[in-house]
């Protein structure tokens, strides 16, 4: 991982949508551009926000901001370079949690607790409803007709919202421990309890909600994603805990992962956990084997990391009382150095090399290989995880490098026949990112029985190994004569 950029200020709050991701900074929404595959922007900034953003929620052109003290808070983003706030409503206790269904937000309103909002205006939203549940509300997950409150000493509270002008709650369970948050799939809430851990809990009956199953955690329980048959727990003093949820009632932990910090939040995408640690910064964590958790990367943030989000190759992470820190995620980082006499030039582990012939450049340059952990915008084709970016500044000048004219360089990838996956392997070929779009190098050529793809381009550039993943056949028509 290197460090891209950093926004400071208190943040909390990170969420990515398309293109670009919004990001909490004290009173502030900061819009990011992550289009770029070599490096995101911020393309504006507002302060016109009363309070310190607590949570942000974004559905088609507008962004939701839990403003804490100031309520919500709705902001036109259809011109990101441009947020204007368009709406608010000021609620009666202190916003910290928005949730969006449909035409309403549903905002954890603390010690007020659900206040649902009716924003299909979003430049008049208005309060259509309330429930006061008996303690503090905490955050909110909303599935179907369903509100689910986790609230505090008082367990998991389910509200009725199918009126959203009269939710009413049709149950509860009070979970043994402090419920701090929830989340919600299929028929079951997945509640962190703090001191009490991880409880299933079946609202397939809302009415009359049930513990199928627990995990009394060693720490404190403090943030939980569900990702197929698997929860995965961010635990404050204990790290990462993994759950088998594949049959709710007898709830096993797989495996656990004991981060030198304290967990605080946890992401999973493409095989990997992300856990914002707090003292111990951002831990990457491979879980593709469950139950073999392996921290494959780390960054040191300068403050506090308290939250998490990753869109392809970034990880945006809200450090406690320092800002935003933008991190690109990268598998492999090299750099080297060629002379005009020419050299060769290789990855870590020597599956991606490159050869530079006398007079390729006119003075030695400086090289930078990053391997990037994701594939993007591949369109029709498919990745084999091939993805790198060679760049190039001249040794003595720091200045972007070129080579000479009429000059090229040979690249090499090999590759490994089970990371081909479902791509056809004869159609393997490199392509370069042009800023809009994947260009196939016309250069390029594919070994199968080598297991390489080999190249003569004459730039530096993002690449890619892609290839398809089908192919389409013609019917032969036949004339008679």
């Amino acid at each position: 991982m290197e460090l891209i950029d950093q926004i400071g200020g208190a943040t909390h709050t990170v969420a990515v949508q398309g293109n670009y991701a919004y990001i909490g900074v004290e009173s502030r929404l900061v819009i990011l551009d992550v289009s770029d595959k070599a490096y995101p922007t911020v393309v504006s900034q507002t302060d016109i926000l009363l309070d310190v953003v607590k949570d942000v929620a974004v559905s088609g052109n507008y962004a939701y901001l839990a403003n804490r003290d100031a309520g919500l808070r709705i902001i036109d983003v259809s011109n990101p370079a441009n947020p204007s706030q368009i709406g608010f409503y000021d609620t009666p206790g202190w916003a910290v949690d928005v949730a969006i269904s449909g035409s309403y937000a549903y905002v954890a309103d603390w010690h007020k607790g659900l206040r649902i909002i009716d924003v299909s205006d979003p430049a008049h939203p208005s309060e259509i409803g309330f429930y006061n549940v008996p303690w503090d509300a905490y955050s909110v997950a909303v599935s179907g007709n369903y509100a689910y409150v986790a609230n505090s000493s008082m367990g998991l509270r389910i509200i009725d919202v199918s009126n959203p002008a009269n939710p009413s709650e049709v149950g509860f369970y009070d979970t043994p421990g402090y419920a701090y948050a929830v989340a919600v799939s299929g028929n079951y809430a997945y509640v962190v309890d703090e001191e009490e851990g991880l409880r299933i809990i079946d609202v397939s009956n809302p009415a009359n909600p049930s513990e199928v199953g627990f995990y009394d955690t060693p720490g404190y329980a403090y943030a939980v994603v569900v990702s197929g048959n698997y929860a995965y727990v961010a635990e404050w003093d204990a790290g990462l805990r993994i759950f088998d949820i594949s049959n709710p009632a007898l709830l096993v932990e797989v495996s656990s992962y004991d981060t030198p910090g304290y967990a605080s939040s946890v992401m999973v995408s493409g095989g990997y956990a992300y856990i914002a640690d707090f003292g111990g910064g951002l831990r990457v964590i491979n879980i593709s084997d469950p139950a073999d958790p392996i921290e494959v990367g780390f960054y040191d943030t300068p403050g506090a990391a308290t939250n998490v989000a990753v869109a392809g190759n970034y990880a945006y992470v809200a450090d406690e009382g320092r800002g935003v820190v933008i991190l690109r995620l990268l598998r492999d980082k090299i750099t080297g150095s060629i002379p005009p006499t020419g050299g060769t030039f290789s990855s870590r582990f020597g599956d991606t090399q490159f050869l530079f012939p006398a007079g390729a450049v006119t003075q030695t340059i400086t090289l930078v290989y990053r391997h990037l952990w994701t594939d993007q915008n591949t369109g029709s084709l498919a990745g084999i995880g091939r993805t790198f970016e060679l760049t190039a500044v001249y040794s003595d000048t720091g200045q972007p490098a070129q080579l000479a004219p009429g000059q090229a360089y040979t690249l090499t990838v090999h590759y490994a026949y089970t990371e081909v996956g479902p791509v056809i392997e004869d159609t393997l070929a490199l392509y370069y990112w042009d800023g809009n779009q994947w260009v196939k190098e016309p250069s390029s050529m594919v070994d199968t029985a080598a297991s390489t793809v080999t190249a003569h381009p004459d730039h530096f550039s993002l690449w890619a190994v892609l290839g398809e993943t089908r192919r389409v056949y013609l019917p032969l028509l036949l004339r008679n004569r």
